[in-house]
């Protein structure tokens, strides 16, 4: 038996649905690889939509269900971002010594953006 769609849920990915989309193009893209330059590139443009999201038309069951999940996605993109960049600017570090934090960080990003993407959980 299918069961209609919840309105309330469908409004909400509606409305996330930039922020999802971006964050779901950069886990994407991390499969192929990414240079720290495009890395941070992607990272902004999904801070933008973050930023454009309609927080007081997202209701209270969607802010603390799926945004928030979606939020924390993006804090642990915005991490790796920062360990990488921190590795980058400092000389002798090299991509090699931060992968297993970028890898934990994007693996825990990974599982937010899921429970976004279905809805909160």
């Amino acid at each position: 038996m299918v069961t209609p769609a919840d309105p309330q849920k469908s409004a909400c990915q509606a409305r996330l649905g930039n922020f999802l989309a971006r964050m779901d193009d950069l886990r994407q893209s991390l499969l192929a690889g990414l240079s720290y330059s495009e890395y941070v590139v992607r990272v902004r443009a999904i801070g933008d939509a973050y930023a454009a999201l309609p927080v007081d038309r997202l209701g209270a069951s969607c802010v603390t269900g799926p945004a928030a999940d979606a939020e924390a996605a993006f804090n642990q993109y915005l991490r790796a971002a920062n360990a990488w960049g921190e590795c980058a600017g400092t000389a002798g570090c090299s991509a090699s010594e931060v992968e297993g934090r970028l890898q934990r960080r994007w693996r825990i990003a990974s599982k937010d953006l899921d429970a976004a993407e279905r809805g909160g959980g």
